[in-house]
């Protein structure tokens, strides 16, 4: 077995042990900051108001990503913390097994049917004696299926969203589209730059998941505009916006290093997404590969490239901006 899989059998509470001890020596090393900890960024007011929604979704994934132990990507794209993985029977801090709250944003997030694609699945905390053939069903399809697209369903139903402010999908592109076509009705986001938009608590901010080439912003929302009103899909990845203090965001997104983890963003002075966390673009490698750029041989990771393994360098393209009631009343007037 290579040495790398080995980290994951080792029991939960050491592993995090380790990760706090790594923790500190990323501090000590200047690699690290401990302000810049999770458990100090998630400070809301004791009484929030129901209205805003975009609070409560950034409370709710707090208050998720608290549950998984806080794994942490710094600034520099280093993964410093770890908590529990996805299908672990290891527990949450409430005691939970990880994979049964994983289950739990599927039923309560975009629908239990897109991790089973089937309804009569019993119930595997059932007295039947088939229950543990079926809990190691759920937990084989939980680590075969993505779950960061119900992660947000989840987060967004909790957080008071209706099906007219927000689509519960399991794939992101299927909400992200709405931002862009839903621009006279009560949808609660709008697609915009995330290189020009000033970033807030409460936004989601989306990457493309393509390792054949690289959208960027230009290139995506050409793509959106061709294929908004279409079944096109695009396998990419959202994370909610939960705190900005000066030029840094922390941002959290489910399946992420198979957990609920937080990331530490660089904003320029205007608040904007900062180029540093882009992928390289060059020009494309062969006629089959078309107008689209592909991933620079210097951007990719790899033990002979360490400057490659950035783990929030990726091809962020588009952020869904959070409209306020009143903002979304007030276009509606003015359409």
């Amino acid at each position: 077995m290579p040495t790398y899989f080995k980290f994951f059998l080792i029991p939960a509470p050491v592993k995090l042990g380790f990760s706090v001890c790594l923790l500190g020596f990323y501090g000590a090393m200047g690699l690290g900051s401990v302000e810049a900890a999770p458990m100090q960024v998630c400070q809301f007011p004791d009484v929030l108001n129901p209205a805003q929604k975009n609070t409560w979704a950034a409370k709710v994934a707090c208050d998720e990503h608290a549950l998984w132990h806080q794994p942490y990507i710094n600034g520099e794209g280093h993964l410093i913390q770890t908590g529990v993985m996805e299908a672990e029977s290891d527990a949450l801090t409430d005691g939970t097994a990880a994979w049964r709250r994983v289950e739990r944003y599927w039923r309560q997030g975009a629908g239990i049917e897109g991790l089973y694609r089937i309804t009569d699945l019993p119930d595997a905390s059932s007295s039947d004696s088939r229950a543990t053939t079926v809990e190691a069903i759920i937990r084989s399809r939980i680590v075969d299926t993505p779950w960061s697209g119900t992660f947000m369903a989840y987060v967004m139903r909790q957080a008071g969203m209706k099906p007219s402010e927000f689509a519960f999908e399991d794939g992101h592109i299927r909400y992200i589209k709405p931002a862009l076509t839903s621009v006279d009705s009560d949808y609660a986001y709008r697609a915009k730059d995330p290189l020009n938009t000033r970033i807030e608590a409460g936004d989601v901010l989306c990457y493309v998941r393509d390792s054949r080439r690289v959208y960027g912003v230009t290139g995506f929302f050409t793509w959106l505009s061709e294929h908004a009103h279409d079944a096109a899909s695009l396998k990419m990845h959202c994370d909610i916006v939960v705190s900005v203090n000066g030029q840094k965001a922390y941002a959290i997104g489910g399946n992420v290093m198979q957990a609920v983890t937080m990331r530490q963003l660089t904003l320029t002075s205007r608040g904007f997404l900062s180029n540093k966390h882009l992928l390289p673009m060059s020009a494309p490698l062969s006629p089959l590969d078309g107008a689209h750029p592909m991933l620079d041989v210097e951007g990719q990771c790899s033990p002979s490239n360490e400057k490659g393994c950035d783990m929030n360098r990726k091809d962020w393209v588009v952020l869904l901006k959070y409209q306020t009631p009143a903002a979304i009343q007030d276009s509606n007037r003015a359409d």
